[in-house]
């Protein structure tokens, strides 16, 4: 193992020790979601998680897919294999289960200024100022950690899991909903091409300010691809923010342990497309 890979997952492991010793405390106790859902067809459930090893299956799809898969800093040995930080035991979780095997092939983490949840700050704060969103009147709804199991990349279950995100947005009287779409270090290169699409579609918060905390601005410059990519940075995440109405942030940040670079992303519950909420309400 190289010396730089080794020092990554020291840090990550020791980083993270209190909060899996905080999971590991759970065992055998009811976790009561500030919103239930649950629904299901005839081969998945769809849930907000209540039961400890629940949770443990959703901290454990995160980190294969986070820092196993997707990672350019692949963490290739860990003493808890879990990403797990302070904001998973005040937030729900929302899962699509597949129901044969008993398994957590999707999720979501929620975190709604409607409850009586104590919480510092949103994990979006941490890389972005949105001090001017989160002063306007009307329920805020974070969405954060989406995770789709590699092999459950299809229709269905990205069908499911937003029937379910569309569900607990009423539920919790939301009007803003927002997080981070994130952009893979491969895809830097056609970056200034989706820019551009952005600005062409109209794509970009115009009503709110939103600024990039210190740590996370971007201190290099972006490659750019000689030939049209298609706009291959636009992930199919944020494909699916953009045909919800999501407005993104032009400031963009950079996620130094996950080596991409985030947009912020803001949906309007009250300009949901007609056609989208048919499809998923």
């Amino acid at each position: 193992m190289e010396v730089g890979a080794l020092w990554f997952n020291t840090q990550f492991t020791i980083g993270r020790v209190p909060h899996y010793l905080k999971l590991k405390s759970l065992e055998g106790k009811i976790l009561r979601p500030a919103y239930q859902i649950d629904f299901e067809n005839d081969y998945y459930q769809v849930k907000t998680v209540n039961h400890p090893e629940e949770l443990a299956q959703v901290l454990a799809l995160r980190f294969e897919v986070f820092f196993r898969e997707f990672s350019t800093q692949k963490v290739t040995f860990s003493l808890f294999p879990y990403d797990v930080d302070m904001h998973d035991f005040v937030c729900d979780h929302l899962i699509v289960k597949d129901k044969a095997l008993n398994k957590v092939v999707a999720c979501y983490r929620l975190l709604s200024t409607n409850t009586d949840r104590s919480f510092k700050r949103f994990y979006s704060e941490g890389e972005f100022q949105i001090d001017e969103l989160l002063k306007a009147p009307g329920h805020k709804l974070e969405l954060g950690r989406a995770c789709v199991h590699k092999d459950y990349r299809k229709g269905a279950v990205i069908s499911l899991l937003w029937k379910g995100l569309i569900e607990y947005a009423k539920k919790s009287g939301t009007r803003y909903m927002f997080g981070c779409s994130s952009i893979n270090r491969k895809d830097f290169g056609s970056v200034a091409e989706m820019m551009e699409q952005l600005e062409k579609q109209n794509s970009f918060i115009a009503n709110f300010e939103v600024g990039v905390q210190a740590k996370y601005k971007l201190k290099f410059s972006l490659p750019v691809n000689a030939e049209k990519s298609g706009g291959k940075a636009m992930g199919s995440l944020m494909h699916m923010y953009l045909l919800a109405g999501a407005k993104l942030g032009r400031t963009l940040a950079y996620d130094a342990e996950m080596d991409c670079l985030d947009m912020f992303t803001l949906m309007d519950m009250n300009e949901l497309p007609a056609s989208f909420e048919r499809r998923f309400a």
